[in-house]
């Protein structure tokens, strides 16, 4: 068994996207007091806290993914080893999944990228994908309530 990183394969992209804050808990307001409460609660809202759920939810995307890998490779993802790559600046890209697993392989390490990548590039293709069952679940599970700092942390 060899270990492998390996980076996106699950787009985990939270500018301008659909796993984007904003965009994903979103809320209609009614009216002008609702829209306030709503402001307030952007105020406290925990970008780590929600970078660290979009991960999660990326790592059982994965997981879905690398079943349907030869059965020959014996692919597992390497437990806790997922994090989530933001760039300084998004003008040069956008955040990535980085990830280990052990495969039964001799593939050098890029050869072992660019194969995932390739294997995978039909679902990054799809209008349905991993991210979209990400955005998904944060909707339909989710609120902004559930990221927000403490209020002492805010003070």
């Amino acid at each position: 068994m060899r270990e492998y990183e390996i980076w996106r394969i699950v787009d985990v992209n939270m500018y301008n996207s659909l796993l984007s804050p904003d965009f994903t808990l979103e809320r209609m307001a009614e009216n002008d007091a609702q829209q306030a409460k709503i402001d307030a609660l952007w105020n406290r809202f925990d970008f780590e806290k929600y970078s660290d759920f979009v991960c999660e939810r990326a790592v059982i995307e994965l997981k879905k993914l690398l079943k349907r890998l030869p059965r020959s490779m014996d692919v597992r993802f390497v437990e806790d080893s997922a994090e989530i790559y933001s760039p300084p600046y998004y003008n040069y890209g956008g955040d990535e999944l980085i990830f280990r697993i052990r495969a039964r392989s001799h593939r050098s390490q890029k050869s072992m990228q660019r194969y995932l990548e390739n294997f995978f590039r039909e679902e990054w293709n799809k209008e349905f994908g991993s991210d979209y069952a990400i955005y998904e679940y944060i909707r339909e599970n989710k609120g902004i309530e559930d990221f927000l700092l403490d209020e002492e942390a805010v003070s």
